[in-house]
């Protein structure tokens, strides 16, 4: 009988020692698990963050190249033209103006080229400076491509830092072009700047 009694004993210390490990062991599982989910949740605010920054850098660069065509233009003025719009585009914030342009763009609008240059005054002497856009529009009708054109004029018009910054939003030009996708309405855009004589 006394043997049975220490065998049992021993049986039952195995068993301790067993489910001791056992637990252990899943403690050590959960630890593992718990620094895995961390370590993904930590690898993909770092994406996400990378993502957004990547996304701005991509938005900054782009406004540069939009700006650097407005200022390339200024390279051919002369010294009094210069001053007059250097002093201008210090008083007008640019990137307002692009991010006003982008967000008025509807889908099925591109915008091809930016600048700032002269425009020529309407039996006016000289010249008058101006920002001014060329683009496309494909709406599938014709009547639909001249609709969203003068839509998207109008809301230039009315857009309240261009009405600010700008004289008047005005259609130099617009013509059908034939292309790949079919009949494209390409459009010229000119806003003159305010405070010019």
């Amino acid at each position: 009988m006394l043997f049975r009694i220490n065998m049992y004993r021993i049986g039952a210390n195995r068993r301790m020692e067993a489910a001791r490990k056992v637990r252990r062991l899943a403690l050590a599982v959960s630890v593992v698990g718990v620094n895995v989910v961390l370590l993904v949740l930590f690898a993909q605010a770092i994406f996400m963050t990378n993502s957004g920054i990547a996304a701005v850098t991509r938005r900054l660069e782009s406004g540069e190249e939009a700006l650097g065509e407005l200022t390339a233009s200024g390279r051919a003025l002369t010294p009094p033209q210069l001053g007059i719009l250097q002093d201008r585009a210090e008083r007008t914030s640019w990137s307002h103006a692009l991010v006003a342009v982008a967000d008025l763009l509807g889908e099925d609008a591109t915008i091809s080229r930016m600048w700032l240059g002269e425009l020529r005054g309407e039996g006016r002497r000289g010249k008058k400076h101006a920002f001014q856009m060329r683009g496309s529009i494909n709406s599938g009708r014709e009547e639909e491509s001249v609709d969203a054109l003068m839509a998207f004029v109008g809301e230039l018009r009315e857009d309240g830092y261009l009405s600010a910054s700008f004289e008047d939003v005005r259609l130099v030009s617009m013509d059908w072009v034939t292309a790949a996708s079919g009949e494209v309405l390409q459009f010229e855009i000119a806003c003159p700047m305010r405070g010019e004589k």
